[in-house]
């Protein structure tokens, strides 16, 4: 699998959540509340801010910025599906702006 091939396996994930509810699914408490993913959002971000700050960008340590910038991507990902955005949008709007 291509490291970049587990976005587009995460995004399936999050869209079947979105089709077929699991009951105590986080993806589908997050999908259910908009506040919920913001609130996350916020929080990943400010994490994102201190492992930077302490130095922490190590990809083998726990809350290093590749840790909370995962976090941070997975969370973003449910806020599109949420609103209906598909990935592929996202993608060519990338595409477009290089």
């Amino acid at each position: 699998m291509k490291n970049l091939d587990v976005i587009e396996e995460l995004w399936l994930v999050i869209q079947d959540r979105k089709a077929n509810p699991k009951k105590g699914s986080y993806t589908n408490e997050l999908l259910n509340s908009e506040k919920k993913i913001f609130e996350k959002l916020r929080e990943e971000l400010g994490e994102i801010e201190e492992a930077v700050k302490a130095g922490r960008v190590s990809t083998s340590e726990k809350d290093s910025l590749a840790w909370e910038a995962s976090d941070f991507i997975y969370h973003l990902l449910v806020l599109l599906a949420a609103k209906g955005v598909d990935i592929e949008d996202v993608l060519k709007e990338l595409k477009r702006r290089r």
